[in-house]
């Protein structure tokens, strides 16, 4: 297969920057830019440059504190010339009347930048705002936005894995019920509040509050119905209901969502990329004592007469279900190189069907022994099926898993394997295991076929216990599939749960299958502290994933945090989207996902022009441009672009260290940030 080409990391970064500084021309009806002469606002009046196709058409926005260095203001004039920008100088009258200097460094930013810039927004009635801030500039700054999940988050994918563990190249769902491909993984450290999620029929989800999840709302129409409902006590009472309103589909942040409101969980696309077969030395490579002779298996070590077994087996429904049987109720003793099966001592046609598969597909008799007087035991002699059958599915339950081809095998003989679980150790339409990722996989095959089940811990005093359970409207198609009756007939009191035959649509463009799915109620959120790692998934085509098997958006980030360009759907803005009030302006973040390492070799790319403040003399520069009082040197020999790029490789020292503003403390910037002081330059 021909290798599509890829664009290079400042590509990239570039592409996607030039993306969002169009999106927000064409979304807004008057857009500024934030401009200040230094490197990151000069890379941003650029882009805006390349954007459309040479020229600005928007206003550069200088804001002047009075107090910058004479080489600011030089290298803005001749540069408001030769790129032919639109400036508007915005300033505070009102601190020069006052006589507002710096030695309040708070007061002074707050009156001379933050109020003259709101001043400048609301005298031209701009709406919304560009500006060059970067993620990785402060702690306080890298709080713009967030799109992960904790360790131990479930992926349903072609394998179910935790996230820390799901690697590039991995297929995963995506709200479409479709496999796509896992193109980076990203990790950071992260302190500050995770959203617990918690769905009917599921565990609790946790992510970030502005993770986007793809979800529905339904407002009240403002109509009213009369009602009268008779009482247990015969008393018959009036009330007043309000008539359901037109419900509205779209990817919303995880701290919008309320109590009530809906998730969607997607049906799973047919795969037609079916195993038929498995070679058992697949599962065995480690194993230097294993000879393989005709197509089959032999150790040795092992006795002479011992049994040579079938290294290719047909992947069929009768040992499928098989495999459920192990999954169930199977183990290996690696001492007496034996496979067991346990079973109710009324399950006689459960062992027979064993004995009979075993002795089909691998030649191998079984010795059925009576473990207490309730219990039998079904015995095989053989170390080659013992590890193959341990390493595909697990060896203790708490490691019990599905095959890990059991998205790749046609629904008949996934039936098969689901209802080899199911026989071993369910009761009725529930089944009980310490196996979380065994829990999950189930309930993916279910959803393969069309049932929704739930996932629940079994109680406070056994959280390692979780119970899958078919869910009420699911009950008859599972005994219909399966033969297997449920215990509680089914009545549809609540509205938990509403089936879809096609895919949500957020909007007119993107992909748009027929898979279909089901919306489930969310029971409850709340939010909580985190302190430590987390992780995301940038997904090939569709931009979405299934945590435990809800759809959400993945963050446009790669495993840097940067925006990754493939494949841009469209309608990434309006997934991102926010509402304004009347009055505010909204800021646009072209450059959030880049460092300065990337800034300053996009200018060496770029040959971009570089206010000379940044280089040494006498030692001695600026790393960041600021207002005079504020802003120290920092020790250097960096004398161009390329000094530069080598002077940050190798530095530790953060960017704005020389910034006073941000030496204060934590709660001073968050007091700047909380007043509208986002401002880079």
């Amino acid at each position: 297969m021909e290798k599509k080409d890829r664009l290079d990391h400042l590509d990239v970064l570039e592409s996607d920057s030039v993306y969002i500084i169009r999106e927000a021309y064409r979304k807004y009806d008057k857009p500024a830019m934030l401009w200040s002469a230094g490197k990151d606002s000069t890379t941003l009046a650029h882009l805006a440059r390349k954007a459309f196709f040479g020229k600005v058409p928007i206003p550069a926005i200088y804001i002047d504190t009075g107090y910058h260095f004479k080489e600011m203001y030089d290298f803005r004039d001749k540069l408001v010339d030769e790129w032919g920008l639109n400036l508007i100088v915005s300033k505070s009258e009102k601190a020069e009347e006052e006589g507002i200097t710096p030695e309040d460094k708070l007061k002074c930013c707050g009156e001379r930048k933050t109020q003259a810039l709101k001043k400048t927004m609301a005298e031209y009635g701009f709406d919304a705002l560009l500006l060059g801030i970067r993620r990785d500039e402060h702690g306080i700054r890298a709080k713009e936005r967030t799109f992960c999940f904790p360790p131990g988050t479930e992926i349903y994918g072609d394998q179910l894995r935790n996230i820390e563990h799901v690697k590039k190249g991995d297929r995963v769902f995506t709200h479409t019920g479709r496999m796509r491909e896992v193109l980076d993984i990203s990790k950071r450290e992260y302190k500050g509040d995770l959203v617990k999620l918690n769905p009917v029929y599921g565990l609790p989800i946790h992510l970030t509050t502005n993770h986007p999840v793809l979800s529905k709302k339904t407002e009240g129409s403002g109509k009213y119905f009369s009602y009268e409902l008779e009482g247990f006590d015969g008393e018959t009472r009036g009330g007043e209901g309000e008539i359901t309103g037109r419900a509205s589909v779209d990817w919303r942040e995880a701290e919008s969502l309320e109590k009530g409101d809906w998730i969607f969980v997607p049906n799973f696309d047919s795969n037609d990329e079916n195993k038929s077969y498995i070679s058992l030395d697949s599962l065995l490579q480690d194993q230097e004592e294993l000879v393989k002779t005709n197509g089959k298996l032999h150790y040795k070590s092992a006795h002479r007469d011992s049994l040579w077994i079938e290294n290719t087996i047909e992947l069929n429904g009768d040992i499928l279900r098989t495999i459920g049987y192990y999954i169930a109720e199977g183990s290996f003793c690696r001492s007496a190189n034996q496979l067991s099966f346990a079973f109710h001592e009324d399950e006689q046609d459960l062992i027979d069907d064993l004995l009979f598969t075993m002795k089909k597909t691998f030649n191998i008799n079984g010795k059925v022994r009576a473990r207490d007087s309730k219990a039998k035991e079904v015995l095989f002699n053989s170390k080659v099926l013992g590890l193959f059958f341990s390493r595909l599915c697990g060896k203790t339950a708490r490691e019990k898993k599905l095959p890990y081809f059991f998205n790749r095998v046609e629904l008949d003989k996934l039936v098969e394997l689901v209802r080899g679980c199911w026989l071993g150790d369910g009761s009725h339409q529930r089944y009980t295991t310490s196996s979380s990722q065994l829990a999950h996989e189930l309930r993916t095959a279910l959803l393969k076929l069309d049932i929704l089940a739930s996932i629940k811990e079994k109680s406070k005093e056994e959280p390692g216990q979780l119970v899958l359970r078919v869910t009420g409207p699911y009950k008859e198609k599972f005994k219909e599939i399966f033969g297997i009756e449920s215990s509680i007939d089914y009545e549809d009191r609540f509205d938990m749960v509403k089936e879809v035959k096609e895919t949500p649509r957020v909007d007119s463009k993107g992909p748009h299958p027929r898979t279909g799915g089901r919306w489930i109620r969310v029971k409850s959120i709340e939010t909580m502290p985190y302190d430590g790692k987390l992780y995301n998934l940038h997904v090939d085509k569709h931009k979405t994933y299934l945590p435990h098997g809800i759809a959400v958006h993945n963050s446009p980030r790669d495993q840097d945090f940067q925006w990754n360009y493939k494949d841009q759907p469209p309608e990434l803005w309006d997934q991102y989207k926010s509402k304004r009030e009347t009055g505010q302006h909204l800021r646009v973040h072209p450059l959030l996902s880049w460092t300065e390492l990337d800034v300053w070799k996009y200018i060496k790319r770029e040959n971009l022009p570089v206010n000379p403040l940044y280089f040494a003399r006498e030692g001695k520069r600026m790393r960041s441009l600021g207002c005079k009082p504020c802003t120290d040197p920092v020790e250097s020999e960096v004398k161009n672009v390329d000094d530069m790029i080598e002077e940050i490789k190798k530095s530790d020292t953060e960017e704005r260290s020389g910034r006073a503003q941000d030496k204060e403390e934590a709660h001073a910037m968050q007091r700047l940030r909380a007043l509208g002081y986002m401002l880079v330059v």
